[in-house]
């Protein structure tokens, strides 16, 4: 009788686990087919996702800042009219990649700062090939900004030169013109151009890939993008800071001198506690 209640006792057991599990394994089920569901719906879809590669063209910048260089991979097409945007597409992530320090830091270390660009060249040929991308239909450019600025010029033209010879290396498309110090009025131009550029793809994609904020009496608020809406940017680097937005009628002067800008909506070149800045009002 014993070892009858006890067999009873045992397949219950098993009765109440079996049920436990198969409980279990529904709710696992049910659970994976919801997540599934909602990645499907909140998710958003890759929309380059049946894009040929061959309808794809490249860039590649690298900032030749004061602190450090960074490397940055553009894709774009324009068979197809989808704007430069940054590598690769239809993710939540970019590909990019940094060298300390900054080639201005070598004086006249001549190889140490063609060295030191090197990581950048190697990481921006690995990331080209896995997109199956003609790497030498690619162009490269390489500008260096403040740190670069404040060398004397018979110092930056030997570190320039090195770089040169580095990035002749490798099998991109240059030209030795890529490689230079740009102004701080050229390096506002590139910040206002870039941002103009971000609130395009902003606009065109949604929330899903860029978040924009602006500040009202104190109070941080989602900004609400209307059309012909501009992005102004200060740009705070290593060694100088960068000023650029679009003015009104009342801004449309000269910071420096009061007068009115250049045609071409430049502003002003000065000095804030010994930071370079440069404001583009861009009309």
């Amino acid at each position: 009788r014993e070892s009858k209640l006890f067999c009873e006792r045992k397949c219950t057991a098993r009765r109440v686990v079996g049920s436990v599990l198969g409980v279990i394994g529904v709710a696992v089920v049910f659970l994976l087919l919801l997540g599934l569901i909602l990645a499907y719906f909140l998710v958003p879809t890759n929309p380059y996702r049946f894009v040929d590669d061959d309808a794809w063209s490249y860039g590649i910048v690298c900032d030749l800042g004061s602190n450090g260089s960074r490397v940055r991979i553009y894709q774009w097409s324009k068979e197809l009219g989808i704007p430069v945007q940054r590598s690769p597409l239809g993710k939540y992530y970019f590909w990019e990649h940094s060298e300390e320090p900054g080639v201005s830091s070598y004086g006249t270390d001549v190889n140490g700062a063609a060295k030191s660009v090197e990581g950048l060249l190697k990481y921006a040929q690995k990331k080209l090939l896995s997109l199956n991308a003609n790497v030498e239909d690619t162009a490269i450019f390489l500008y260096a900004t403040g740190g670069m600025r404040l060398l004397n010029s018979q110092r930056q033209i030997l570190l320039l030169d090195a770089i040169r010879l580095k990035v002749h290396e490798y099998p991109f498309r240059f030209e030795d013109a890529w490689v230079a110090v740009i102004s701080t009025k050229q390096e506002s131009i590139f910040d206002w151009i870039s941002e103009q550029q971000t609130l395009l793809l902003k606009n065109e994609y949604g929330e899903d890939m860029h978040h924009f904020q602006d500040v009202t009496d104190g109070s941080m608020n989602t900004w609400s993008y209307q059309e012909g809406d501009t992005i102004g940017i200060i740009d705070v680097g290593g060694a100088s800071v960068e000023i650029a937005y679009e003015a009104n009628e009342l801004d449309r002067v000269s910071l420096s001198t009061g007068s009115p800008p250049a045609p071409n909506g430049s502003g002003f070149t000065g000095n804030l506690n010994g930071t370079d800045i440069s404001s583009i009002l861009v009309a």
